[in-house]
């Protein structure tokens, strides 16, 4: 009961808040313009603030990642290889398969992931979380351009995609934040209250924007591929993921971190990079819609097993 609750206590707040932007923007007291507004200001501001702040107040090593970042990688490389083969057996149509491959390899760990862990372990424990964000979000990122230069049959641009990477705010944060911890910079409390103030911000806006950015106008005509995307993002992925990790020994915030980084649904940014890539923008947007939906459900069933068998 106890795994339960406190499963309960972290995947209901976050389902109240999407609701409350579904809400929003029914009653049309929010426009749908200003949601996308909103989420340009969570991940410029919000989410760097965040990390930063997680980083710069944590005790724990970069150093002691050096394994857990190589299984990271390594995953997230195995499972795109196997997806650019799988995919184009079963979808003929390019403009779809790299929607599809990115679909369900690119998570949206840098918002969904981070407040889930946030609210599990608290927002001033989000080191190892903050640290694994950092590692994918350049890896998932070049894989999406990956995915959709390849079906797309033009020159893919590897200087371009190195500093799209670079100029990243998230991993601006990162470095930012390693940086003042490791050379021991004092902020003052001018700049440090600010951060909090958006840090705190960060994880109810986000959610309400999430629910106002969901859009579920073809679900019906893309049902089968949508099933299938949802399936491997929410429920394969994460159950293979973690399964190997338990295997290997991970345990806690690193365990934690392998979950939301695979079982996170789809990035809302892949919609954006669909539409200027030649992708099925119909596709690439319902993928996000449909698997934010039912993340909170997949997750709160995550969470509870993992809790019940004490290894979170």
């Amino acid at each position: 009961m106890d795994a339960f609750i406190v499963s309960f206590e972290v995947v209901a707040p976050l389902l109240v808040l999407m609701a409350l932007g579904v809400l929003l923007k029914a009653v049309k007291l929010i426009p749908e313009g200003a949601f996308l507004i909103m989420n340009k200001l969570i991940f410029y501001l919000g989410i760097p603030a965040l990390v930063f702040l997680s980083i710069i107040s944590s005790d724990a090593p970069i150093w002691g990642y050096g394994g857990f970042a190589l299984w990271i990688a390594s995953a997230f490389i195995i499972v795109f290889v196997l997806l650019l083969i799988i995919v184009p057996r079963f979808e003929k149509d390019n403009s779809r398969r790299g929607v599809l491959v990115q679909g369900m390899v690119r998570s949206n760990d840098a918002v969904f992931g981070l407040a889930v862990a946030g609210a599990f372990l608290g927002e001033e424990n989000l080191a190892v979380m903050s640290f694994a964000v950092a590692l994918s979000v350049p890896i998932l990122n070049a894989m999406g351009v990956l995915a959709l230069e390849i079906f797309r049959g033009e020159k893919i641009r590897p200087l371009k995609m190195l500093l799209n990477i670079i100029k990243n705010p998230i991993i601006i944060a990162v470095l930012l934040g390693y940086i003042v911890r490791y050379t021991g910079i004092g902020l003052p409390t001018v700049i440090l209250v600010p951060l909090g103030h958006l840090s705190n911000m960060c994880t109810p806006l986000a959610f309400i924007v999430l629910g106002g950015i969901l859009t579920f106008k073809s679900v019906k005509d893309n049902r089968a591929a949508l099933l299938w995307v949802s399936l491997v993002k929410l429920l394969i992925l994460p159950l293979l993921a973690v399964s190997v990790a338990l295997l290997m020994g991970y345990r806690g915030d690193m365990l934690l971190a392998i979950l939301v980084l695979f079982g996170a649904p789809t990035a809302m940014s892949s919609f954006p990079l669909a539409c200027g890539l030649g992708g099925d923008t119909t596709l690439a947007g319902e993928q996000v819609a449909v698997t934010t939906a039912l993340s909170l459900f997949t997750m709160f069933l995550f969470l509870f097993f993992l809790q019940l068998g004490g290894v979170l």
